[in-house]
């Protein structure tokens, strides 16, 4: 069985998203740390970044296919997804993962977070910038605006939002469970 690949308009297209994607991640993930840094000057929060990444397009007319790649540093280790369901060291950084969320919409002033945080170690890969409807063509498929929507209403602040004082949504306000996803 080999790989499916997408027309070379389609490839290329899919491919930008997700280059657009990572640099805006970069962008948003250094603006939480620069909130973060400046609030409390200490810390034993976990340091992760977004992985290194190029777009490649071969320059080459006669290549049909019209491949276009992505070139991410390489992660090691066990890979997961953050914010679920996860045990110990996992289950601290989906918590931090999910008070990320809430800084980068705030910051935004509500029009901007990343979701689908996977990596392993301190390396996030293929996150999603998420956005209302104004924005919904910037970021590819994985921009689901109803998730940015119901936002407000689906994140519960946890001890890293309290911490940092940031102030939870009305829905949440008498709610003192743990974080969810956010």
């Amino acid at each position: 069985m080999g790989r499916c690949r997408f027309a070379r308009e389609d490839e290329l297209e899919k491919t930008l998203d997700e280059v657009n994607c990572l640099y805006w991640g970069t962008s948003l993930l250094g603006m939480v740390y620069t909130f973060i840094d400046e609030m409390l000057k200490t810390g034993n929060l976990p340091r992760l970044r977004l992985v290194c990444a190029a777009l490649a397009i071969p320059d080459d007319p006669n290549n049909d296919l019209g491949a276009n790649y992505l070139i991410e540093e390489r992660i090691s280790g066990k890979f997961v997804k953050y914010i679920n369901n996860n045990s110990g060291r996992e289950a601290v950084i989906g918590l931090f993962l999910c008070f990320v969320q809430h800084v980068q919409y705030h910051l935004t002033n509500n029009m901007v977070y990343l979701s689908d945080f996977q990596g392993s170690g301190n390396l996030l890969t293929d996150c999603q910038v998420l956005t209302g409807s104004a924005f919904m063509n910037n970021f590819g498929g994985g921009n689901c605006t109803s998730a940015f929507n119901s936002f407000r209403t689906t994140h519960i602040c946890n001890k890293f939002c309290r911490v940092f004082g940031l102030q939870p949504f009305s829905r949440d306000a008498d709610n003192t469970r743990t974080s969810q996803p956010g």
